[in-house]
């Protein structure tokens, strides 16, 4: 479809993109519902659908007054079967298996060499003394691999990949005293640490009083002007890099149903259900390279002696790291991980016709989405250090060099200085929406008026969301979803990222070491080949991706694999052993521990979430839309103009839910202290009205020719996932008084605005369509749209009880700014048969379908862009100057292309596609505030059919046929931080239909 693009994940598409919008401007209905996934946001996972139990999809990308808020792009419609309108009887059955070349490269794998999809589905009307029954059934079971290989780093989201200053003595406001660096890149023999350690306060003069001097990597804020490290040049240095091979299994099981029921012509009654499992796995094998922020002043690469990290050093004119030489150490992690999505969704709807012009329809709706994420996870390092040379010069899958000491990563007896497992319940998320509707449809008696459609429409939708994998920091609880703990050789202990045992004692027992020879057993005993041999990255590499050179040049040894063990193993024998010491633990902590109390034995099992947590997010919206549309036909100038214009309105109403430390305040002598209890359920409500006008028009020009002209306006509300209510509440200190209740609360930090409002656009589409013949169409649309806001950081009033007293108190939301900024697009469609041609060449076809889209809206970067907030009283005031251009819608892509070649002929049916998309910017669903572009790609694939009989199809697909990767990066367009390679994907199968 034109200007219909998608966003891969796992190989395959996910998300779709229409007019270079993302999922965010465009909303999705199946069966004329809003469908819910398990993201946090408003698209819909499309691979929960499986598209052979699926009857209809169409694209509206001019929205009317009669489909449901949210397509600022336009609307996807998926519709399921409706048994009596099918009309006949129809049994089918399907079989596809799966290979996927990459997978062939794997032992032992959880999925196997073959995957398989079965499909079963049967559809019959019955004539009966109540009416006409129709019936409709489809079942369907998916077991196939996704092979993925991955070359990763630390990426935006976290801490771990600052913007490191190149300082090296040359400015000011990076020396101490004594004129030495305190940051950053530098050749300062002194400066070997963290490029982005701060090693004493900058010496800025006079700065704003709770001014931060002390800011890890560029410090972008606001001083005397300009940024405080304006000027200075940076690289973003992530701490970790790594390489992932997985084994992947996907399994998903659907079921779709549809009762039609018609006891007489006026009364229709359809009840309709779909119910889709899906369960993805992955048995995760990363090499890691640490380090990757250090400075080193002193390291051996063999010929030519000596370099530094400066020196070494090459970048672009972005920050992003092409070569770094560092020295630091080596491990080897494992993982794993499942995340379940279960989907529920059906209706019912009657249909009534009153009269011959009278038409009323009702619907009751219900989605559902739940998902899970869990993992089990270890690292275990070696303390060997050798020098470690990334270079991504060459390509975009990174290689490795090691100078010094040689280090074979194939040799798992390396590493045994340092284990952490942890084991995570990462999410819950419970996604519900209710409906319902009324609708009436009139034709009129009317020389220009056709019909009246009006109806009303309301929907309450409920996001849950339980956040976990964090460590709690509490040794004797895993209340936050993790239990974690890690050994040191140096016989550190901790558990849950609380250090229960600190280095060698003197106690009696003579246990100072047991725990540490854990690592050594779980490392024997949970060994693993590599599971992919020498293939690893085959289809993106042109030469090995770790070298060994010795200190004269001499190549040592290369490979593309590396140790690998079995993280449940680890994990549970880990566990075990540690239980099996409990006692003798349990001694030391009572001689040198860092706790008081003896633990308890520790468990593998995948601990639990609780909905009482500062990050839980619980949000309801209630949606109330009435809306009226009448069609029309007129002649213009002698032309048929045909069309409709009509307004829906909107009112939302949103209650969040957080939970805060209950506070208690004392006051003794005018002056006051505060202390923390337990979390109690706190709630925010907000609510908005839009009016949301449209209009179209279809005029023929002749017989096949056709203007369309369209004005909408349009919303897109903030995803469930933003409009939480979670507060992290910084108090005085204990030992610290404060003399009004004011001065009791420090600071608030927000995770979330359930008042944020949604984004708005007016909408203009205009274009020609020409049919020639029967085999050919060219059409061309241009779309322009603006936008009545961005995003941007504002100061709310709160009300925090103390003391008895309603207390506000400022604090920094996101939300809709009243900027402008427009989106300008052009489309063009063109296909065409040639069927005049004689012959077998008759079958040959083309399509060709292209769209450009261009816009100034900018999204800035919440650690690197430009920031600005809004006070209480309107005044708009920067805090930061930024460092990296601003993004821009996210999902849009300059230029997308789909081209496709077919040949049918007889039984025989072929076609190869070309599908193209620019980079685009796609939000984190864990912190959307961050920027992350995907790179550009162009995938080709292949499909043929064959009807063997009237009954018996056979059929062949090729997805991705030259192993194309998907690309992203971090912060800037050129910072590539993630490469993940899928391979082909292979499909062939049989249908029968009866």
């Amino acid at each position: 479809m034109t200007g219909v693009a998608s966003h891969r994940e796992n190989g395959g598409a996910t998300e779709v993109s229409i007019r270079g919008l993302g999922p965010y401007l465009s909303s999705t209905v199946v069966n004329g519902r809003a469908a819910t996934n398990g993201s946090g946001d408003r698209s819909v996972n499309f691979s929960q659908f499986p598209s052979e139990l699926m009857n209809k999809l169409a694209v509206f990308k001019t929205q009317d007054a009669s489909q449901i808020e949210g397509g600022v792009a336009g609307q996807i419609q998926l519709e399921t079967i409706k048994p009596l309108d099918f009309g006949k009887r129809r049994i089918q059955f399907e079989a596809k298996g799966n290979v996927n070349p990459d997978q062939l490269d794997q032992k032992d794998t959880m999925a196997g060499d073959i995957g398989y999809r079965l499909t079963g589905s049967y559809t019959d009307q019955f004539q009966t003394e109540a009416g006409e029954f129709g019936l409709s059934i489809g079942i369907q079971r998916s077991d196939i691999s996704q092979p993925e290989a991955e070359a990763r780093q630390t990426g935006p989201t976290s801490n771990s990949r600052p913007a490191c200053l190149i300082s090296n003595g040359n400015y000011p406001t990076l020396l101490d005293g004594d004129g030495e660096d305190i940051t950053g890149f530098s050749n300062n023999p002194d400066r070997d640490d963290d490029c982005d350690d701060v090693n004493g306060d900058r010496d800025l003069g006079m700065v704003p009083p709770g001014f931060d001097v002390d800011v890890e990597g560029a410090d972008t804020q606001l001083l005397n002007g300009s940024g405080v490290d304006s000027g200075i040049p940076f690289v973003f240095a992530p701490s970790q890099r790594h390489y992932r091979q997985n084994d992947t299994h996907d399994v998903r099981d659907a079921f779709f149903g549809a009762f039609q029921w018609r006891p007489n012509d006026r009364l229709d009654i359809n009840v309709d259900m779909q119910w889709s499992e899906r369960t993805q796995s992955e048995l995760r094998n990363d090499l890691t390279f640490n380090g990757g922020r250090r400075n080193d002043t002193s390291l051996n690469i063999g010929p030519g002696g000596s370099t530094t990290t400066l020196d070494s050093l090459i970048y672009t004119d972005t920050g992003a790291i092409l070569r770094a030489i560092t020295d630091n150490t080596i491990e080897v992690q494992g993982g794993d991980y499942e995340r379940k999505e279960t989907y529920t969704g059906g209706g019912i709807t009657l249909a009534y016709e009153v009269s011959d012009r009278l038409r009323v329809s009702a619907d009751l709706g219900y989605s559902n989405t739940e998902r899970t994420e869990w993992a089990k996870e270890f690292r275990i390092q070696s303390n060997i250090s050798p020098v470690i040379e990334y270079d991504r010069r060459n390509g975009s899958v990174p290689v490795y060099r090691l100078y010094d000491e040689e280090f074979d990563v194939n040799d798992h007896s390396l590493y045994v200085d340092r284990l952490r497992v942890r084991v995570d319940n990462d999410v819950k998320r419970d996604n519900t929406i209710r409906s319902a509707r009324f609708d009436v449809d009139y034709d009129l008696d009317s020389e220009f008026f056709t019909t009246f459609e009006a109806g009303v429409r309301w929907s309450d939708q409920d996001y849950l969301e339980l956040p976990g994998g964090s460590d709690s920091g509490d040794p004797y609880s895993s209340s936050s979803g993790r239990f974690s703990f890690e050994i040191e050789d140096n016989t550190d202990l901790t558990i849950n990222n609380r250090q229960v045992v600190d280095g060698d004692g003197t106690a009696s027992t003579g246990l100072a070491s047991s725990w540490v020879d854990i690592i050594a057993s779980t490392n024997s005993a949970c060994r693993t080949e590599f599971p992919e041999g020498n293939s690893f990255f085959s289809s993106q590499r042109s030469g090995d991706l770790v070298t060994n050179i010795a200190d004269d040049g001499t190549v040592l040894s290369s490979t593309n694999s590396w140790a690998t063990f079995d993280a449940a193993c680890v994990a549970e024998m880990s566990i075990a052993s540690l239980n099996a010491i409990m006692d003798e633990i349990n001694l030391a902590i009572a001689d040198r521990g860092d706790v008081d109390d003896p633990l308890s034995l520790l468990s593998s099992d995948i601990p639990g979430l609780s909905r009482i947590n500062t990050g839980t997010i619980d949000v309801e919206e209630v949606t109330t839309a009435l809306y009226a549309m009448t069609g029309y036909e007129t002649s213009v100038g002698g032309f048929p103009v045909s069309g409709n214009f009509g307004v829906r309105i909107i009112q939302t109403e949103v209650e969040a839910t957080g939970y805060r430390p209950e506070l208690t305040v004392t006051e003794s002598g005018g002056v006051f202290s505060i202390s923390e209890g337990n979390l109690e359920a706190v709630s925010q409500k907000h609510d908005y009205t839009k009016v949301l006008p449209s209009a179209t028009a279809i005029v023929e020009l002749t017989d096949d020719k056709l203007l369309r002209f369209g004005i909408f306006r349009a919303m897109s509300r903030p995803d469930p996932a933003d409009m939480g209510f979670g507060r992290s509440i910084n108090v005085i200190g204990d030992d610290e008084d404060a003399t009004s209740l004011e001065a009791l609360i420090t600071g608030i930090t927000a995770s979330g605005n359930p008042s944020i409002d949604p984004l708005m656009s007016w909408n203009y589409d205009a274009g020609i369509e020409w049919y020639p013949n029967d085999d050919s169409i060219l059409a061309l649309s241009a779309y322009y749209k603006t936008f009545q806001g961005g995003f941007a950081n504002v100061i709310a009033n709160e009300t925090y009880v103390l003391n008895g007293q309603d207390v506000q108190f400022p604090v920094a939301v996101q939300q809709t700014s009243d900027e402008e900024s427009s989106l300008f697009g052009i489309e063009v469609t063109a296909a065409h048969r040639f069927s005049y041609l004689p012959g077998y060449l008759s079958g040959l076809g083309t399509k060709i379908s292209y769209n450009y889209a261009d816009s100034d809206f900018e999204f800035e970067d919440s650690r690197y862009g430009d920031l600005y907030t809004t006070q209480l009283d309107g005044t708009v005031v920067q805090t930061h100057e930024g460092i990296i251009d601003p993004g821009g819608l996210p999902g849009l892509s300059e230029n997308t292309l789909s081209a496709q070649l077919y040949y049918q002929i007889g039984e025989l049916d072929m076609q190869v596609n070309y599908k193209y998309r620019d980079s685009y910017f796609q939000p984190f669903v864990s912190d959307g505030t961050r920027l992350r572009y995907i790179g550009e790609v162009g995938v080709w694939e292949a499909r043929a059919s064959y009807n063997l009989t009237d009954n018996i199809r056979l059929t062949a697909e090729a997805i991705n046929l030259t192993s194309e990767p998907k690309e992203q990066f971090a912060f800037v367009s050129d910072d590539l931080y993630e490469v993940n390679d899928y391979g082909p994907r292979i499909f062939f199968g049989a249908r029968a239909r009866f």
